[in-house]
Formats: structure tokens, sequence, C-alpha cells
């Protein structure tokens, strides 16, 4: 799920910067891909997934 998640993450930022001609920082695309598996994944990958989010945190 979460590959599907990250695949579909980056097919629609690659459609953006097409068609649209807007462009996402990298921290975005990656937060946004995060919030979404977290949302869709059952409870135990979902803490998976939030307690690996410190280093894109730590980004800013």
């Amino acid at each position: 799920m979460i590959y599907a998640d990250i695949t579909n993450g980056i097919w629609s930022e690659k459609n953006q910067r097409i068609f649209e001609k807007r462009r996402k920082p990298w921290e975005t695309i990656a937060r946004e891909i995060i919030y979404v598996s977290c949302v869709r994944a059952p409870p135990r990958t979902s803490m998976l997934v939030h307690d690996n989010t410190i280093c894109i945190r730590g980004a800013n």
C-alpha cells in the first residue's frame, strides 16, 4: 500500500510539473505522501511510518 502511495504522489507531482507548470519542494511532496500513507494504513503500519518522519521534520 505504501508503495502505491509513493508512486501516486510522484506521478501527481510529475503531472503538475508537465501540465500545470507548478513545482513543489521535495519536502512538501514527502510530507503529502506520508500523510496519505498514514491515513490509509492499518494502525501498526501507520505507527511505523509516523516514527520514521523524524528525518523529514528535521529538514526544515
